[in-house]
């Protein structure tokens, strides 16, 4: 999280967040910076009412970014405990794109170290994703009372997004020009914020890095793009420009 000046940064992971945070701070020198990847409920007292910014990935893209970047490879312990991991029957070394789809909807989903984490829901007709999880937890009011309340009329109705943080959010696939766009509306003079136009993606030390020429389709049969796009519907319905890309049942 970055407190500037103007507004709040809120950095879900594996969106951009890295590259903007960068940015922000060579915009904002003087700028605060809090704990990496907290949430709209944790804005400290002093900047609540201050505008958000954040930032939205293409689902299927996110999946295949974190497939890839491997924190969970790196730090399996803070996604499953070593027992769930040996249950799977898969090795967190040599798992698969379509095995991590599987596993992250199981044993992520709900769950932090291999503990419940509070978030449940159960009026669902289908269950809902783990990237629709953790959008409600960054961005939502009151998260795990909202989350257990979806229902399908909810979700379809957009009834939920009553709770929603008053958030402006930028798009991974085209970072630079909608953060510049932003910034201006910030009234910041285009000779401080016009270099990030020119600049490069970023990313955390640690991890892999996913080659640029590397699409996300590749990685989603008919099957598996159907199996994520029920998942995380509501991510579809909440953005609806994304929905064209997925093919669902």
């Amino acid at each position: 999280m970055l407190i500037t000046n103007d507004f709040v940064f809120v950095h879900m992971p594996k969106t951009g967040g890295t590259f903007v945070q960068n940015m922000l701070k060579r915009v904002y020198p003087e700028a605060t910076e809090l704990e990496t990847h907290l949430t709209c409920s944790d804005i400290p007292e002093q900047a609540k009412g201050m505008p958000i910014l954040s930032i939205m990935r293409h689902p299927m893209d996110r999946y295949v970014s974190q497939y890839h970047f491997g924190w969970w490879r790196l730090h399996p312990h803070r996604y499953c405990s070593q027992a769930q991991w040996q249950n799977m029957g898969v090795d967190p070394e040599t798992m698969s794109f379509s095995d991590f789809i599987r596993v992250s909807d199981t044993y992520f989903k709900g769950h932090f170290e291999g503990q419940l984490n509070g978030f449940e829901n159960r009026k669902a007709d289908k269950p809902l994703g783990w990237h629709t999880e953790q959008f409600i937890r960054f961005f939502y009011r009151d998260a795990k009372d909202v989350y257990a309340e979806l229902d399908e009329e909810t979700i379809q109705s957009g009834a939920y997004q009553e709770a929603e943080y008053p958030i402006k959010f930028l798009h991974t696939e085209c970072l630079n020009e909608q953060l510049v766009e932003y910034l201006k509306e910030q009234n910041l003079a285009p000779n401080q914020i016009e270099f990030i136009l020119n600049q490069d993606k970023l990313q955390p030390k640690e991890g892999t890095k996913r080659q640029a020429q590397d699409k996300w389709q590749t990685y989603f049969q008919n099957e598996l793009a159907t199996f994520v796009g029920n998942r995380e519907r509501l991510l579809f319905n909440r953005f609806p420009h994304y929905q064209s890309q997925v093919i669902t049942d």
